[in-house]
């Protein structure tokens, strides 16, 4: 919209018809003037708002402030976002409201272990929404970009309060329901009951996690210890909620830790 609303005013700018921001002699936007800008913008799309614009011979600033002041409108980005049902709503304030109850009780981050997978570059690309670089002036460092570089397929890593489980290569192109159950089986679990015994296993809906094998496998391992995607049948301690951010430790710190200390890039080499 930012774009569009600046061609329509420097269409409005061409007309010449206002003077050094004041509006022309005689024209003045009355209430209904206002009511059928209002309704122009919001039933226009895309460049028929230019149009919209157009019809109105006045000056940019007026527009900018008729646009913001009077009529309360903001420049809105266009964004893909998955769409939540009717129902998830109170799935994801319920989740919200159990987990703020579950952490009153003093042990419960220290049982928590949460979980992710993710793929890496090697050639130095950070995902640049989740990094944050901290110091007192702001940093200018350029680097190359390089495209289509080489990446590691999938990497596992879970984190609890006092432990860093990982990461795990997969050496599969693509992760699938197997593949993850055979990590849980024979690598994952193990380490996990031989450091407690009083834990809670945190997974998102990723496809590969919602798997027949795998919810069969964790309903009989982990009953009522596990936080994730789950069925009526489903022995959990709580459900994850659709669609979820999934703003997990894994997403801010071990992923930074691999990509900064060069692991994916030290895996590669050696394989």
């Amino acid at each position: 919209m930012r774009t569009t609303c600046a061609d329509g005013i420097r269409g409005l700018k061409k007309q010449d018809v206002c003077a050094k921001g004041k509006l022309a002699e005689g024209h003045v936007f009355h209430r209904k003037t206002l009511k059928e800008f209002a309704a122009r913008m919001n039933e226009a799309h895309g460049n028929r708002r230019t149009k919209a614009v157009g019809s109105y011979k006045c000056h940019k600033i007026t527009v900018w402030r008729v646009l913001r002041k009077r009529l309360k409108m903001k420049p809105y980005v266009i964004q893909l976002v998955q769409q939540l049902k009717q129902e998830d709503y109170g799935k994801c304030m319920n989740y919200a409201t159990f987990m703020q109850e579950s952490m009153e009780d003093e042990t419960m981050a220290d049982r928590l272990i949460f979980s992710d997978e993710s793929t890496f570059h090697i050639s130095g690309k950070v995902n640049r929404y989740n990094s944050r670089i901290w110091g007192t002036e702001k940093s200018f460092t350029v680097i190359d970009h390089e495209r289509d570089s080489a990446k590691v397929n999938s990497v596992f890593c879970a984190i609890s309060s006092r432990k860093l489980y990982g990461p795990f290569f997969f050496s599969e192109r693509s992760v699938t329901s197997n593949v993850y159950l055979d990590l849980l089986e024979v690598w994952f679990m193990p380490q996990l009951d031989s450091d407690s015994t009083d834990y809670i296993f945190l997974q998102d809906g990723a496809p590969p996690h919602w798997s027949t094998e795998v919810r069969t496998f964790l309903n009989q391992h982990l009953p009522k210890r596990r936080i994730g995607r789950s069925g009526d049948a489903d022995d959990v301690f709580c459900s994850w909620p659709p669609i979820s951010p999934n703003l997990t430790p894994c997403d801010f710190f071990s992923k930074g830790l691999c990509e900064r200390d060069g692991v994916c890039a030290t895996h590669v080499q050696n394989s």
